[in-house]
């Protein structure tokens, strides 16, 4: 099994073999449970939705009240029962409930699911996520404290996260399933999500910073649209997630990075060829914003993930790859170029897999090595481009005189060419300089250690052209 599938299908077994066997099973004996058939099972469609609460959080029991139209404390009493059965749907741990394999009841309970608990649903759901985060009325260096100063969420986290997590699921598998095809429930997703984001302001972006991959799995048109229209507002409330982000400045200081989750967030999702093109270019215009220099993960990172060639972090096609670098070369030149830079390398290379999406297949065939083929098409393409760019640019020709033994003759000539055009009196004067330093460094490498390293030292004739260009 392929690792990203193999990862899908450990989170929908709930890493069960018993559950596994269930769901390709053939025999429909086996298919259904015997669980399924006690009069407690109906709870379960209360489980299918909130995926796991915590019993001692007021708010937690409100919620599954609000749902069910029962006492949090009847629906727990079928639920223990439910516990106890052999090969049990449910998992208790203390005070915590939560499904063993929250898919299998989504299959098993989906067509039971009524409009009527599915609006209820709704209705939480943009309760909790409209509501401000009160972390954020903490001074930025003492957020890491917030729970001593009592700003925390009144719900757990776990339920926060399970009913995100239910969204995710309702949006990628509504459809196959008749009840929930005929209530729309993948369009519904996708308008929550488009009314949580369309409009946010810098508030509810980083209320909801660390909730921003499964609202991006959940409706990638929606959550993409969002991200492009803050982009272009004048005040940017998207990108107050890079301005709030603070390093930890001693040992106990924790530091805060609300960003990250918004380029996990729109690496998940540039999986998918349909997407990557609109990632590329949000993740270029956000490579703009400055950083410290320790941080590595950023959004150029990101995006030289989605392109590097010996790892693309996509399954767009090679040809769809370098037809989106064209686009980022005519609408971000700058970035484009240190994109370049950094594919057409010299020396090894290391990089980190990016993240991936946990419901979608979007990612599934994607994890395999390209090509050499591939890979060299992809270097040949950013080498081809850097030249195209680097016309008349001092810093850009530098860059390619470091590459200068990447690269066969023509291109080698085209790029000594450029060089040349610097020798002129009418080159300024700081341009002429940088080009002047970088052919000194190179010279003396090569004059030193050339011998030694003949696969990358300067053939004779052109080092007799790079002494002739330095004097």
């Amino acid at each position: 099994v392929e690792e990203s599938d193999a990862r899908r299908l450990a989170l929908a077994t709930g890493r069960s073999w018993s559950v596994y066997r269930r769901r390709r099973a053939t025999n429909h004996a086996i298919r259904s449970p015997e669980w399924l058939k006690l009069p407690e099972a109906d709870a379960l469609a209360t489980l299918c939705l909130l995926g796991a609460w915590h019993g001692e959080k007021a708010v937690d029991r409100a919620i599954v009240e609000q749902l069910t139209g029962e006492s949090c404390e009847a629906v727990e009493r079928k639920l223990r029962k439910l516990s106890r059965v052999d090969d049990a749907p449910v998992i208790a741990v203390g005070k915590v409930w939560r499904a063993k394999a929250p898919l299998e009841l989504l299959d098993l309970f989906a067509d039971r699911i009524t409009a009527a608990e599915l609006d209820r649903f709704f209705e939480i759901v943009e309760a909790l996520l409209v509501e401000p985060d009160p972390i954020l009325e903490v001074e930025p260096d003492k957020r890491w404290m917030a729970q001593v100063y009592g700003k925390v969420r009144e719900e757990s986290g776990l339920l926060f996260q399970s009913v995100l997590d239910a969204l995710v699921k309702l949006a990628v598998r509504g459809r196959d399933y008749e009840g929930l095809a005929t209530l729309d429930v993948d369009v519904r997703v996708e308008r929550l999500v488009d009314r949580l984001l369309k409009d946010a302001d810098a508030t509810r972006w980083l209320s909801l910073a660390s909730h921003l991959s499964p609202l991006a799995e959940a409706a990638p048109g929606a959550f993409l649209s969002a991200v492009e229209a803050s982009l272009g507002r004048p005040d940017t409330p998207v990108l107050r997630l890079f301005g709030e982000s603070v390093s930890a400045d001693t040992p106990l200081g924790g530091g805060a990075w609300y960003y990250t989750d918004l380029l996990w967030a729109l690496e998940s999702l540039a999986w998918s060829p349909r997407w990557m093109p609109q990632i590329a270019s949000l993740l270029a215009r956000m490579s703009h914003v400055q950083l410290p220099d320790n941080w590595s993960n950023r959004p150029l990172n990101s995006l030289l993930g989605i392109f590097r060639s010996w790892m693309p972090q996509t399954a767009a096609a090679l040809d769809q790859r370098i037809a989106v670098l064209d686009k980022l070369i005519s609408s971000e030149p700058d970035i484009a170029f240190q994109l370049l830079d950094s594919l057409f390398h010299r020396g090894p290379d290391m990089a980190s897999p990016a993240s991936n999406p946990d419901w979608r297949d979007d990612d599934a065939g994607a994890a395999g090595r390209p090509s050499e083929a591939e890979v060299h098409g992809m270097r040949v393409a950013a080498a081809d481009r850097m030249i195209g760019m680097a016309a008349g640019n001092a810093h850009r020709i530098a860059c390619l005189l470091d590459k200068l033994t990447l690269l066969d003759a023509a291109r080698a000539d085209q790029v000594m060419d450029m060089a040349a055009a610097f020798t002129g009196q009418d080159a300024g004067d700081l341009d002429r300089e940088l080009i002047r330093n970088e052919l000194r460094e190179k010279l003396h490498w090569h004059l030193s250690y050339g011998k030694n390293h003949p696969q990358t030292s300067l053939r004779p004739g052109e080092i007799v052209r790079w002494r002739e260009l330095y004097e």
